[in-house]
């Protein structure tokens, strides 16, 4: 475990992991790859890092980009086993057209955040569901009691308007004003009678 992450002296690199190299090297190869024909890692690398001859470290990490190429990503394959020239599948077909590897990651990242935030949505959404649920099923008889005292109140309150009173403070002003205007005619109408039918 220690050799594989031995930090690389290159004057073109600086330090840096070898393993990290290839995967940064690996992710221009897809991208320069050809879709449909086969192709060579080493030609590859000759076309993206045209000063692979003078670092060492390069050269030898060919085999690790075909090795992550075709083994552990599944990005390319051989037409046999034992031949050398390599091609995209179908799966390194859709990464190159997702920008590359990393590209490719990034997006999967995002999807999956956004999948596991609407998944989290979904659950918030169910416990309140779940709990409203338990709080109808423990309480059942209180909205039916709820609805029968509005019912009751409605019906008293059309029956007992909250305005009565002043109703019947404007018509005992009425009949004191028309007493007033019979007594002023002199008219032998009983006014007692008119007060006691009015009530």
């Amino acid at each position: 475990m220690a050799s594989s992450l031995i930090p690389i002296k290159s004057p073109d690199y600086g330090r840096r992991d070898k393993n990290e190299l290839a995967l940064e090297l690996m992710d221009k190869i897809l991208l320069a790859a050809p879709p449909e024909s086969e192709f060579q890692v080493y030609d590859l690398i000759k076309v993206i890092q045209p000063d692979y001859k003078k670092a060492d470290v390069i050269r030898s990490l060919g085999t690790d980009i075909d090795r992550l190429l075709t083994v552990t990503y599944d990005y390319a394959s051989r037409p046999t086993p034992t031949q050398y020239p390599i091609s995209l599948t179908k799966h390194g077909r859709y990464v190159k057209s997702q920008g590359g590897h990393f590209a490719y990651l990034a997006k999967l990242a995002e999807k999956e955040k956004a999948e596991h935030e609407r998944q989290e949505r979904k659950d918030t959404t169910e416990k309140i569901d779940l709990k409203i649920k338990q709080w109808i099923y423990k309480t059942k008889l209180v909205p039916y009691g709820v609805s029968i005292a509005a019912l009751g109140f409605s019906i008293w309150a059309y029956f007992n308007p909250i305005n009565k009173p002043k109703e019947i403070q404007v018509m005992q002003q009425e009949i004191q004003t028309l007493k007033e205007r019979l007594s002023k005619q002199g008219t032998s109408f009983p006014l007692d009678t008119l007060a006691t039918k009015r009530k």
